[in-house]
């Protein structure tokens, strides 16, 4: 199985290289005008994600490979969930099978990420969040390195009413 990391992520670049070189580069300074599915900027994002993704199973890489920080793509994709729509999230888990629970060094799994970025402050789509707290697999009972669980940190992030987080 090849190996693959991150190898940079920022808000504007994300580098995604494999043993054998680049296999993606992909810009996200306009990821926040997507909006709907028949968004053409959306439908580029997701024609991108795709791609990269087949490339992987065709190269047999694992989506879960751990890059620097113990980070998969899916931690990648939660740090920047403002950005991105629900249909990526669903194409990393569903088609491609990215661990819901996955824990990077700090032991965190994808979602403890995801709430750190949508708040009252931050914005955020909260369904996006929803989506990714009621995967079948997720266990949100996880406690990060300073002893948080996801419920933990959605009342941190004001999220505690959020009835369709909890449903």
């Amino acid at each position: 199985m090849a190996s693959v990391h991150i190898v940079e992520w920022n808000h504007n670049t994300g580098l995604i290289c494999s043993s054998t070189g680049d296999v993606g580069e992909f810009t996200s300074s306009n990821m926040t005008s997507l909006t709907s599915p028949g968004d053409e900027m959306f439908e580029m994002l997701q024609n991108l994600v795709n791609a990269i993704l087949n490339l992987f199973n065709q190269m047999n890489v694992d989506v879960n490979t751990k890059g620097k920080g113990r980070d998969t793509i899916l931690h990648y994709a939660c740090d920047n969930i403002n950005k991105l729509p629900i249909e990526i999230f669903n194409l990393l888990i569903e088609t491609h099978g990215c661990d819901v629970n996955a824990l990077d060094n700090d032991k965190r799994i994808p979602i403890h990420r995801a709430l750190d970025q949508v708040n009252p402050r931050n914005g955020g789509d909260i369904n996006v969040l929803a989506y990714l707290i009621n995967q079948k697999n997720i266990d949100v009972n996880i406690k990060d390195r300073k002893g948080f669980n996801s419920l933990h940190l959605a009342c941190i992030g004001n999220l505690q009413n959020q009835s369709v987080l909890w449903n």
